[in-house]
């Protein structure tokens, strides 16, 4: 039976987890930090790529792929040691400071929450056990599941397949891409405007926008 609040579903990473790391290692090696960003925007654009032609390579295999067709745009070249510095930054990711507060007064307020990811499951979890933040999700749900990424509406779809169709459902995420996918399935959205996103005018309006969860936290309370 479909309860008072919508379960919210929450993409992890730059949501939930912080790229501060990750800044850390590309002014290393790059000596520019803002070339995570052009990292990150290449992942995506592959990650879709892959998708649209049927095909399929977990998260982390496709980050140290993408990391070396960026370094070679730079005229760098990246040894084993190096990429292997790079996925474990990416499983060591850790919280922003407000996300766990966040996190618990939407659960004691009675909101149901799941996680739902482009990173394989197993690394998944590890990495929210490691955070702390595993115990506030009932389910973390991966896109392997499907072999899809987001925002396929496929992956979306999975979370009513698992979940329940009868369910609302609010998408959580920093990525306007990750909420254009989930309102195609029509799943309520809501928008934190983490560094280095930004929404999207006149094409799309999330129905929560907040700068973090503290505060996106208020306004779906005092909503439902």
């Amino acid at each position: 039976m479909t309860g008072k609040y919508p379960i919210l579903v929450f993409d992890i990473n730059e949501t939930l987890l912080s790229f501060e790391s990750l800044e850390r290692f590309f002014a290393k090696y790059f000596d520019d930090k803002k070339v995570l960003r052009q990292w990150f925007s290449e992942q995506i654009l592959y990650s879709q790529a892959l998708t649209l032609s049927r095909n399929y390579y977990d998260f982390g295999e496709l980050a140290t792929s993408v990391l070396q067709m960026v370094a070679e745009l730079h005229n760098l070249s990246l040894n084993d040691r190096v990429l292997l510095e790079f996925k474990q930054l990416l499983g060591q990711l850790l919280p922003y400071p407000e996300v766990e507060k966040g996190l618990e007064m939407l659960k004691q307020s009675g909101f149901r929450m799941i996680a739902l990811t482009n990173s394989p499951t197993l690394s998944s979890q590890v990495s929210l056990e490691r955070s702390g933040l595993r115990k506030y999700f009932e389910n973390v749900i991966s896109v392997e599941e499907v072999q899809q990424y987001k925002p396929a509406p496929a992956t979306y779809r999975r979370v009513r397949e698992l979940i329940g169709f009868e369910e609302k459902y609010c998408m959580i995420a920093c990525h306007i891409w990750d909420l254009l996918g989930a309102q195609s399935e029509n799943f309520d959205t809501a928008f934190i405007k983490r560094q280095g996103n930004a929404t999207l005018p006149n094409l799309f309006q999330a129905n929560f926008v907040a700068d973090d969860l503290q505060e996106l936290s208020k306004l779906l309370i005092k909503k439902y």
